[in-house]
C-alpha cells in the first residue's frame, strides 16, 4: 500500500456507501465470541454448567442448603476461595440467572428446580453454551440417583479423612 490513493478511494467508498441498515449495537455471535461469554460466566454458573448440564443431570428438587453444601466443597477442592459466597447471595444471583428456587414438600424447603432440559435451554437462549461443549451423559438423573452419588462420594471423603487422621495429618 504504497500509493496514497488506495487509501483515500478506500475511504470515501465507505463514506459514500449505504449504511442505512447497518446497527452499531448489533454485536456478532460467532463460536469465539459465546465461548469467551462462556469463559467468563460467575464461579456458580460455570459450576452448574460442569457439573449439571455437561454431565446431562438436572436440578429438579435437589435441596438448595445440599447444592449450597456441594458448591462450597466445590470452591475448597478447587482452592476458589476468592469467589466464596454466601448463602442468601447465591441464592439471589440464582434466581437472578434465571434458576429457579422454590418451596417444595410438606415443609416448604426450599429446592432447586430445573430439569436438565430446562438448564440446557436456559444456558443455550444465554449464549452460555457453545457447539464445541460436549453433553456426556444425556440420561436424566433421578434425585434418588443423585442423593445416591452424594452419599458415595461422603463415604470415599469419609473414608480419606480416617486415612490423613491414621497417619497424623
Amino acid at each position: 500500500m504504497d500509493d496514497p490513493n488506495v487509501a483515500e478511494s478506500f475511504y470515501w467508498k465507505l463514506k459514500n456507501s449505504d449504511k442505512s441498515k447497518f446497527n452499531e449495537d448489533v454485536i456478532p455471535q460467532s463460536e469465539t465470541f459465546i465461548g469467551m461469554k462462556s469463559d467468563q460466566l460467575p464461579a456458580n454458573m460455570k459450576y452448574i454448567k460442569k457439573n449439571y448440564i455437561l454431565q446431562g443431570k438436572d436440578l429438579n428438587k435437589i435441596k438448595f442448603t445440599d447444592f449450597v453444601n456441594e458448591f462450597k466443597y466445590h470452591q475448597e477442592m478447587n482452592r476458589d476461595n476468592k469467589h466464596t459466597i454466601k448463602e442468601a447471595e447465591l441464592k439471589t444471583t440464582l434466581k437472578t440467572f434465571g434458576i429457579k428456587i422454590e418451596p417444595y414438600g410438606s415443609g416448604g424447603v426450599l429446592r432447586l428446580m430445573m430439569t436438565h432440559s430446562d438448564l440446557y435451554e436456559l444456558f443455550k437462549s444465554k449464549n452460555w453454551l457453545s457447539d464445541t461443549d460436549e453433553i456426556i451423559n444425556f440420561k436424566p438423573v433421578t434425585t434418588k440417583e443423585r442423593q445416591y452419588e452424594i452419599k458415595k462420594e461422603i463415604g470415599l471423603l469419609q473414608n480419606e479423612y480416617d486415612r490423613l487422621e491414621r497417619v497424623g495429618l
